[in-house]
């Protein structure tokens, strides 16, 4: 199981709701919350349980893994959570995410083809498979920080899970803190980072933006969410390293 202990975060209480209506609302999930309730962790809090309970019952149209923050879309009926369902699968929803990655790539920009193939071993990872199903993510470096690290932005088209983790380590460049997926071999050779001894230990990965067409109005929303605190301090501390 993908679940580091509960003494890596400060456990929030609430959700931000950064947009919301009668037919959906997006939020901001923090770090350290699950998506749904976790059978074999039910005291780590989950969405529903730290939203207000006057919005009643939401449906989750995507999934963060536990340790990603981000902006995350529900639907708020049985109708609007099938429509939103049927844009994921038409790729009519675009998602963009921030991490901080190990190492520094040569290229500025790539897009990762690789076929994957979900919950590949016994430690229920993605890997790059020929039996896997097709899976695109376009990557840019927005910032580099010596030989050491780098800011990446991440646009998945498909949307297997952990798609962006499994690609960007498969391209050898793993997310910090992404302890799943930085095999040994690559910690063999990765430069060390002594600045993220003194961040919070969970993985760099940050939902930053979605894009759709709203399913009963039909106007386009963007939603944007800042980098949360942990990662600019991260940031921070590479870039006065430099």
């Amino acid at each position: 199981m993908d679940l580091p202990p509960t003494e890596n975060y400060t456990l929030p209480t609430s959700i931000t709701i950064n947009y919301l209506d009668e037919f959906l609302l997006v939020i901001e999930k923090p770090a350290g919350v699950l998506s749904v309730p976790g059978g074999f962790s039910p005291a780590i809090p989950h969405i529903q349980k730290l939203l207000p309970g006057e919005l009643g019952r939401v449906w989750l149209v995507h999934r963060l893994d536990r340790d990603t923050s981000g902006v995350m879309l529900l639907a708020r009926s049985p109708e609007v959570h099938r429509a939103l369902n049927m844009m994921f699968d038409a790729r009519e929803i675009h998602k963009t995410y921030q991490a901080v990655i190990h190492g520094v790539p040569a290229w500025d920009s790539i897009t990762c083809t690789e076929p994957l193939l979900v919950n590949a071993d016994r430690s229920h990872r993605t890997k790059v498979s020929s039996q896997g199903k097709p899976a695109q993510t376009s990557f840019q470096i927005m910032e580099r920080y010596t030989e050491k690290a780098a800011l990446v932005q991440a646009k998945p088209r498909t949307g297997l899970t952990h798609q962006i983790r499994a690609h960007l380590s498969y391209l050898g460049y793993p997310i910090i803190h992404d302890d799943l997926y930085t095999n040994r071999n690559q910690q063999a050779i990765l430069p060390v980072i002594p600045e993220i001894s003194s961040t919070p230990r969970r993985m760099a990965l940050h939902a930053s933006e979605i894009t759709f067409t709203h399913p009963v109005t039909h106007t386009e929303i963007t939603i944007s969410s800042p980098l949360p605190a942990d990662i600019r301090g991260l940031i921070t501390s590479l870039r006065d390293s430099r």
